[in-house]
C-alpha cells in the first residue's frame, strides 16, 4: 500500500464518474493501479473490461496478477498464441 499521487486520483474520480481515461506515464509510475481501479468498476457494475499490455510476458504477469485480485473465472488471456 502507497499514497497515490495526484494524477491517479484525479484519473480515479473520473473512472468514478463513468468518463473513459487514458493513461500515459512513464514505466513504474503507477499506471496499472488506475487500471485495476478500471477493472474494479467494470466487475462491480457486471460489465467487460480489457486490460492490454505492449509485452506478451507481461501479459502473462497481469494475468496471474488479475486472477489473484479478481478470481480465475473472471479474468482470461488472448495472445497472438492462446487464448484462456
Amino acid at each position: 500500500s502507497f499514497p497515490l499521487d495526484n494524477w491517479q486520483l484525479q484519473a480515479g474520480g473520473e473512472i468514478l464518474q463513468n468518463h473513459n481515461v487514458i493513461v500515459c506515464a512513464p514505466t513504474g509510475s503507477g499506471k496499472t493501479v488506475v487500471g485495476e481501479m478500471a477493472l474494479h468498476m467494470c466487475m462491480k457494475q457486471q460489465s467487460d473490461a480489457i486490460y492490454t499490455t505492449p509485452l506478451k510476458a507481461l501479459s502473462n504477469q497481469k494475468f496471474g496478477e488479475l486472477r489473484q485480485i479478481f478470481g480465475k473465472s473472471a479474468v482470461g488471456l488472448s495472445t497472438g498464441d492462446i487464448s484462456i
